[in-house]
């Protein structure tokens, strides 16, 4: 009997420990990993907050990793919490930072409520991403400024080598500009919406 007992404990340990987490639609299942780390936007531009204010609305971006899932809400360990309210009265947006030091890092969300999310493999590429991003730009801009230093300043002869120097460095720092873009997993407004499932 009590090997019986053990051997159903430990079923149900393994089962609690053991549940795999992933992404899916109609189509698709990508496996999300425990180092995976998350953007999400809670609500949308023209959906949170609105009650508060007719002419106010806003949205809410939290950073972390995903624990569980209960049913229809997911278990996110929160890294940062950032709520942005957009006030067209003064044409102004206001953000609130939340400081988890003192709070659980463990918050319950519903699925229902996601707009989008994006996912990396983990912190580290989060900050290398944004780091690219940041070059991919200066790159562009560098670009269209040799470009028009290049047609307002420069003679003729050296003219054409520098505008495809500038052309070279504007799509070197597009490209790179893009390609650090995450994939986005739309949660409302498509036709095939992601959910998180368990597999």
């Amino acid at each position: 009997m009590k090997i019986s007992l053990t051997f159903i404990a430990c079923l149900l340990l393994f089962n609690c420990f053991g549940q795999k987490i992933g992404l899916a639609n109609s189509n698709k299942l990508e496996k999300i990993k425990k180092s995976d780390v998350f953007e999400i936007t809670i609500g949308g531009f023209d959906e949170l907050y609105k009650p508060i204010r007719e002419n106010c609305c806003g949205y809410t971006n939290i950073k972390g990793s995903i624990k569980s899932i209960k049913e229809d809400s997911i278990i996110i360990e929160i890294s940062e919490l950032k709520t942005v309210f957009i006030d067209d009265d003064i044409d102004m947006n206001k953000e609130l930072l939340y400081d988890w030091k003192n709070e659980s890092k463990l918050k319950s969300f519903h699925q229902n409520d996601i707009y989008v999310l994006k996912k990396y493999k983990s912190e580290k590429a989060i900050k290398t991403k944004k780091n690219l991003t940041a070059i991919g730009g200066i790159l562009v801009l560098s670009g269209v400024f040799t470009s028009l230093n290049t047609l307002i300043f420069s003679n003729k002869a050296n003219r054409k080598n520098l505008l495809i120097a500038s052309a070279v460095q504007f799509g070197f720092g597009l490209t790179l500009a893009i390609a650090q873009s995450p994939k986005k997993h739309y949660f409302k407004k498509v036709d095939d919406p992601w959910r998180f499932k368990t597999y």
